[in-house]
């Protein structure tokens, strides 16, 4: 499976190719992919762009119990484990 890098070509012998991205996946944000089709007689296509959104996951650790009118920490943590600037978190007590 290829490797995608910004700005290198990867070229396929069919219609779909499966990103993947291991070594170096997707930062959480806004990516741009674009696609050039070349026919055997060597013309090529307009290029077409698609723009995707990779979303991070949040988790949230706690005490597992606390005493009755004790204070405690929710604290949230990115499973990529990205470093954010200028975000908001909300909060909500649910039930």
């Amino acid at each position: 499976m290829p490797e995608f890098k910004v700005g290198d070509r990867v070229p396929t012998d069919k219609a779909e190719v499966e990103v993947t991205n291991t070594q170096a996946p997707l930062k959480p944000g806004k990516h741009q992919f674009q696609l050039i089709v070349t026919g055997n007689d060597g013309i090529s296509s307009d290029p077409v762009t698609i723009d995707i959104v990779v979303r991070d996951r949040f988790s949230i650790s706690a005490p597992a119990a606390i005493a009755f009118g004790q204070p405690f920490t929710l604290t949230a943590k990115s499973a990529s484990g990205a470093q954010y600037d200028n975000v908001k978190f909300n909060w909500t007590l649910s039930s």
